[in-house]
């Protein structure tokens, strides 16, 4: 479960922060956001910086170009950045891994529980 959230629909950054907080904050808390790029001569590097921000799970970068490569390597130098600041002990840099290991974790959960209510008393 989860959506797809674009700019060019939803306005603004803060609309699409908004909508961010809004599906990440429902249950499950597995609920998937993906940032659509924007197209077009404005966009750029900055949709890198906001899946990240958002903590999206994915971020739609189009096809291949110029624009794209401007992503991927803001990508990779956001991903430099963490690192280095986790080996400084500034943050916690969560791995996808872990990431789907929590969504398992928690599917299980929910299914316990779910099992458990429909058992009854």
């Amino acid at each position: 479960a989860g959506a797809v959230l674009r700019h060019e629909t939803l306005g603004t950054v803060t609309n699409v922060t908004d909508a961010c907080t809004l599906f990440t904050a429902l249950r499950p808390t597995s609920s998937r956001v993906v940032l659509h790029h924007r197209e077009g001569v404005q966009a750029g590097v900055v949709d890198a910086d906001l899946a990240i921000g958002l903590g999206v799970w994915g971020l739609v970068c189009g096809a291949p170009g110029p624009l794209l490569h401007g992503k991927v390597n803001r990508l990779i130098k956001i991903e430099e950045e963490l690192s280095e600041m986790q080996a400084q002990g500034v943050c916690e840099v969560v791995s996808w891994e872990q990431t789907y290991q929590n969504e398992e974790e928690e599917q299980k959960r929910m299914a316990a529980a779910a099992e458990a209510a429909a058992a009854g008393p």
